[in-house]
């Protein structure tokens, strides 16, 4: 880009997920993001001019092979990358049941 680029993060790492598709295609949230109570936690990362960002995600071991995906969400925008093959376990796509109400899978539905 040829302009800087702000990046919001959250107790110093991004807010992002990674999604795997169903038996059916559908986008599953398979980890979740914790925000914090604490208005100090956010704060912004600027990626200047003509440079790029790289950040890591967890590779997951599984028998079940599935496109996977990476949710961000930063400056009120929700950015979704392009597609990857990867393995999961099929307990990764139930959805646990939190008791606070800080976990975001990053969508519409939260």
């Amino acid at each position: 880009m040829d302009s800087a680029q702000v990046i919001e993060v959250h107790d110093g790492i991004l807010v992002a997920i990674q999604e795997a598709q169903d038996e059916q295609g559908n986008w599953v949230g398979i980890e979740y993001f914790s925000f914090s109570g604490c208005g100090n936690s956010f704060w912004r990362h600027l990626v200047p001019p003509h440079h790029v960002m790289m950040f890591g995600v967890n590779k997951y071991q599984g028998n079940f092979k599935t496109k996977l995906r990476v949710r961000l969400q930063t400056n009120g925008t929700t950015l979704v990358s392009n597609e990857y093959s990867g393995y999961i376990n099929k307990g990764q796509l139930e959805k646990p049941d939190f008791k606070f109400g800080w976990n975001s899978y990053l969508n519409e539905e939260d």
